[in-house]
């Protein structure tokens, strides 16, 4: 991995730990993006003929500066693409906020659960007659 997106990628996931970070879903499936004022950071996995995450520096016009793949399990320069992804899908998904709340209405006394929501109305019920 070039040393330089390395120190990028180590950064953001710093960011993205301490929750100072906005990840969003990108027009990919299983990609999540990073946008800043001069390109964007993917990261996303993907199945072939293996399962292989994939991590790209783009500028403002799409063009890829730096892009690395690494296969499930391999850790490229003591850095994991697996692990950033998990960091940035965790971030996305407000997974600590959702499981610290959920924890928290476990653990008090009563129901839990959304209330039961109406039922949309039926065809019979909206006519004028």
């Amino acid at each position: 991995m070039d040393s330089v997106f390395k120190e990028i990628l180590q950064k953001i996931q710093e960011k993205t730990l301490a929750g100072l970070a906005n990840w969003q879903m990108s027009d990919s499936s299983n990609e999540f993006k990073l946008e800043f004022v001069a390109g964007t950071v993917t990261v996303g996995t993907y199945y072939s003929y293996d399962h292989f995450y994939n991590c790209k520096l783009l500028n403002n016009n799409g063009d890829v500066i730096f892009n690395e793949t690494q296969k499930k399990g391999d850790a490229v320069s003591d850095f994991s693409l697996e692990n950033f992804y998990s960091i940035a899908m965790d971030s996305y998904t407000n997974k600590k906020q959702v499981v610290s709340s959920i924890l928290k209405q476990l653990d008090m006394d009563g129901k839990v659960g959304a209330p039961d929501l109406p039922l949309p109305p039926s065809p019979v019920d909206d006519l004028p007659f």
